[in-house]
């Protein structure tokens, strides 16, 4: 997609700048931050090249494979930062791409960014109500527990050869899908573990949505306000003219 990021900016640029058509400059918005998303992942991949080589970060990679809750600490930090986990998911590929990262060490990475992406919402629930309040931390429930299910499932190996069983039976049946797990290349590794991940932990968590509810509005007390969306205060007998009824 990268390397058709600028046309498909130019595209976006022409609808939502030359024509007047309102719900085509909404189309155009739609593939202007299409092809934005891709040019900056290809910006931020040739910046980070140099990464691999330098001692620090090299350091640091190394300390994930020994420490994988630091992995899950830089991925949740980035994130929270970049405040997009598909832009840093997307880095993570591009350094995994390069060699600068081993799959070993990208996993807990992107169980972090999994968790820091949950910090947007939960800045954006800030001064809402209680539901959007208890919508947020619901959010980073899901995903702090799904972390904590799988980070352990990971290191045993469990859950790469679940990762594997998937793609080699179950993906394998989507049409244009082609390969095994072991033809992959490192980036559609992690795409595969990333969505293995929120599968699995979904179909694990669904059956105790009851007792995250209960867990939730514990967490944040208060009357889970409803909006009344019929009319109030009309007086019936007056509909024949509604200005005054």
């Amino acid at each position: 997609m990268e390397k058709y990021a600028l046309p498909i900016i130019a595209i976006g640029v022409i609808m939502l700048f030359f024509i007047k058509n309102k719900k085509v400059a909404n189309i155009g918005q739609v593939v202007f931050g299409f092809g934005m998303l891709f040019f900056g992942l290809e910006l931020m991949g040739s910046g980070l090249k140099p990464l691999k080589d330098l001692q620090f970060f090299t350091d640091l990679m190394v300390g994930i494979e020994n420490n994988p809750f630091l992995g899950v600490f830089i991925g949740t930090v980035f994130t929270f930062i970049v405040q997009s986990s598909s832009a840093t998911i997307g880095i993570l590929q591009e350094l995994a791409d390069q060699g600068a990262v081993t799959y070993k060490q990208a996993v807990p990475i992107l169980f972090g960014d999994n968790i820091g992406t949950t910090v947007t919402a939960l800045l954006a629930c800030i001064g809402t109500t209680v539901a959007a309040r208890r919508a947020a931390i619901t959010h980073t429930l899901f995903n702090i527990s799904g972390t904590v299910i799988f980070l352990p499932l990971f290191l045993v190996g469990i859950f790469p050869e679940v990762i594997r069983l998937a793609t080699n039976y179950v993906f394998v049946l989507i049409p244009g899908f082609e390969g095994t797990w072991e033809t992959l290349n490192i980036r559609m590794q992690i795409a595969q573990t990333h969505g293995m991940f929120n599968i699995t932990n979904t179909l694990i968590q669904l059956p105790f949505v009851s007792y995250l509810a209960w867990a939730v509005t514990k967490l944040v007390p208060g009357k889970d306000a409803m909006f009344n969306m019929e009319p109030r205060y009309l007086e019936p007998r007056l509909l024949a003219n509604p200005s005054v009824a």
